[in-house]
């Protein structure tokens, strides 16, 4: 089992206790998966980001099932023991 904790977009540092985020479990034998808005998946906001990697694709067990999530900050996965294993920075270009 692995825990996805996803930031939000606030303009406070990830530390921060009061910041908001977002907690994903993922089993065993699920799939993640980072993408881009416009190349293989689209927008649901309706708007395009130029590129940015923003989308994370968690693919369920039987792979019939897929939870979409935008990346509005940087992400942390986490082992059983909320122990950071792999981060991923949000990117946005000026």
């Amino acid at each position: 089992m692995l825990y996805i904790k996803m930031m939000s977009a606030e303009d406070t540092a990830d530390v921060y206790e009061g910041k908001n985020y977002s907690l994903i479990t993922v089993g065993p034998k699920d799939r993640i998966q980072f993408g881009e808005w416009g190349s293989l998946y689209t927008n649901p906001f309706g708007s395009s980001d130029n590129g940015n990697p923003s989308v994370m694709i968690v693919i369920r067990e039987n792979g019939d099932a897929q939870e979409t999530y935008p990346i509005l900050g940087n992400v942390y996965i986490m082992n059983e023991q909320g122990k950071t294993i792999s981060t991923r920075a949000l990117r946005t270009h000026d």
